[in-house]
């Protein structure tokens, strides 16, 4: 909202409590039932589904619609939990619906104090039914300084290749969990030709996913339909916390290099979030015409953004960002290696302009002022650097039931085969059940229990997602259900060096493979009151790393003999470990392939019913 607009605003709210504090009788008109249907009676300005709002409880908002004076329903907003529409959340309002120019109306609502964290639906209660806005609001607890947050880029669904959304994205992103989802335009093929119809298309797509989405419009997106649908201006600002967003409208059709009007905006932009930790420039084009548009006007880049913070510039695209394109741009305007400037492989089945037909998504990672971007592909291509986008399939979701609440138990595993971690990731599970107390979630965090209906119950639960590794979460209502699935009573340990340095060998029949020089300790150790036999398999980089013999000892395996690994352990092999007593084991790091850099080495008790893992870090180095 401008400056202008708020101070009216202001002002008309000013008038209008005063006017109810001279003593003039409001008669409240009589309550009647509202039906039970939706309509579409206003025209939500803000929040929008493509423009939602991060807000803490108690945390007022605009809440701006245009409709006829003569035509005013009665006007109740609640917030709808997107996930469980039957939670609703009563709002409250700062300010009655007031009038600011000819038929904008805006009121001041805020969320009650225990409000929980969550996406929520704007249901506004007109009287003569009900009017939704989809995932128009999430409610946080507080602002994270480590969040992630996911671009979808260029899409063209209608394409013979891209026949429609590619919903697999909705599983993976919904899992990952992130703070928000940024989709930088070109949603459909030809979408001029379908105007409205095909921007209410792409929001049906995007009320898939459990976060809120910021819509840009792009190069074949409709410009016209886009203010009714998507919000009222094709540029905008998000703020969550000290994190600041500007999106950009840049398109081939309509360059921001000869917007002087979006710059000038831009340059007051930036000039304010100096109180920003960082700031982020999001456009649909990847031409970074945002360079060019600051020369044209005499403002240097390098010092704009500097002064404003700016740290990346993310971009749609067709494929993934190779460091080449443009690179004489970023170094003649004094940025490369000082802004982050990340483009996103298409974001559905489309081979346009070279993709690869595999759907695609951007991971960006914030921790405080350090951002991490990349997906480390397990095979790079040789002599090239690329910022690999994450394809999807590669994160697999196993169910082993319905999980649409007819249940009392639901277990889910999770196979991630990217060579990269996910922590607090979310699980969605409905099982049968009254009463949200009952509920036990193994291997898992248990985040939230919400009833939907008198007998079903939906638990969200936390969970760390290591690299190629796999995780198994049970929910249940069963207590004798829930204790079949207890965690065995074994402490492990690993002992290792800081880092891992690998080099290149070679097998007799000639292939090829790598092993690091330092071997590392295994420790089982029995925390029950009984002998307990167990079956471990150890991984690095998905592969099983060798096993030697178990010995009881209280003796670091370090110093004894080195030839004990030359018994080997193999992988599913039983070892019996006396009550509190700890067997040690030595394990050689010799593998097939790994990337440098960091890693988790998993370790599973393959007995134990729900195949937990403990993970353990370790940097990784490989000499050619």
């Amino acid at each position: 909202m401008n400056k202008k607009l708020f101070a009216l605003l202001v002002l008309v709210i000013t008038v209008s409590v005063d006017a109810q504090q001279t003593g003039v009788k409001v008669v409240a008109p009589a309550l009647k039932p509202t039906p039970n249907v939706e309509v579409n009676k206003l025209t939500i300005l803000e929040p929008t589904q493509g423009r939602p709002r991060i807000i803490r409880p108690e945390e007022s908002f605009y809440f701006m619609f245009r409709v006829k004076k003569f035509d005013m329903p009665k006007i109740n907003v609640v917030l709808a939990n997107s996930l469980c529409p039957q939670q609703k959340i009563q709002l409250s309002e700062v300010s009655p619906p007031v009038a600011m120019q000819l038929h904008h109306w805006v009121m001041l609502l805020k969320a009650p104090a225990l409000t929980a964290s969550g996406v929520y639906d704007l249901v506004i209660d007109l009287g003569i039914g009900y009017q939704r806005v989809p995932r128009a609001i999430k409610i946080v607890r507080k602002i994270k300084k480590k969040f992630r947050f996911v671009q979808l880029s260029n899409m063209n669904i209608g394409q013979p290749d891209a026949p429609d959304f590619d919903y697999r994205l909705v599983d993976e992103i919904n899992l990952l969990n992130p703070e928000f989802i940024i989709a930088t335009g070109d949603f459909l093929a030809d979408g001029r030709a379908e105007g409205a119809k095909g921007w209410q298309r792409v929001k049906r797509f995007l009320s898939h996913f459990n976060a809120p989405c910021y819509v840009m419009c792009g190069e074949q997106d409709d410009e016209t339909t886009y203010a009714q649908q998507i919000n009222q201006s094709l540029t905008g600002t998000i703020d969550y916390g000290p994190y600041h967003l500007f999106l950009m409208m840049d398109t081939a059709l309509h360059p921001i290099e000869k917007d002087k009007l979006q710059l000038n905006a831009l340059m007051e932009d930036l000039k304010a979030a100096k109180r920003s930790i960082m700031t982020f420039l999001v456009a649909n084009s990847d031409r970074l015409g945002v360079i060019d548009g600051l020369k044209s006007i005499g403002a240097d880049p390098a010092s704009v953004f500097a002064s404003g913070r700016v740290k990346a510039i993310i971009c749609g695209g067709s494929t993934d960002w190779d460091f080449s394109e443009y690179r004489n741009k970023l170094t003649q305007a004094g940025l490369l290696g000082k802004i982050a400037y990340i483009r996103t492989g298409q974001s559905s089945t489309s081979m346009k302009n070279g993709s690869d037909g595999i759907s695609r998504y951007r991971v960006i990672e914030v921790d405080d002022g350090v951002l991490n971007y990349i997906y480390p592909e397990d095979h790079p291509i040789a002599g090239r650097k690329l910022q690999y986008s994450v394809p999807v399939g590669r994160i697999r979701i196993f169910r082993s039931g319905p999980n649409d609440g007819s249940r009392e138990t639901e277990r889910v595993t999770i196979v991630n085969t990217l060579n990269q971690s996910f922590a607090d990731c979310q699980v969605i599970f409905r099982i049968a059940g009254t009463d949200p107390q009952s509920v036990i979630v193994e291997n898992a965090r248990k985040k939230n229990v919400l009833r939907v209906k008198s007998n079903q119950l939906l638990v969200i639960a936390d969970v760390d997602l290591p690299e190629k590794s796999a995780v198994q979460i049970l929910a249940t209502t069963n207590h004798k259900t829930a204790q079949a699935y207890k965690k065995l009573p074994v402490k492990v340990s690993l002992t290792s060096p800081a880092e891992l340095i690998f080099r290149s060998a070679k097998t007799a029949t000639g292939l090829k493979y790598l092993t690091a020089n330092s071997s590392l300790e295994l420790a089982l150790t029995n925390l029950g009151n009984t002998k307990l036999s167990t079956a471990v398999q150890v991984t690095l980089a998905g592969q099983s790393l060798i096993l030697g013999r178990p010995i009881l000892s209280k003796t670091p395996l370090g110093n004894q003999p080195a030839d004990i690994i030359s018994a080997i352990n193999t992988t599913g092999q039983d070892i019996e470990i006396l009550p509190n007593s700890t067997v040690r084991m030595r394990v050689a790091p010799t593998l097939r392939y790994i990337t440098p850099g960091r890693h988790f080495i998993s370790v599973y008790c393959l007995n134990d019913p729900l195949k937990r893992v403990s993970v353990f870090p370790v940097f990784v180095k490989v000499n050619d």
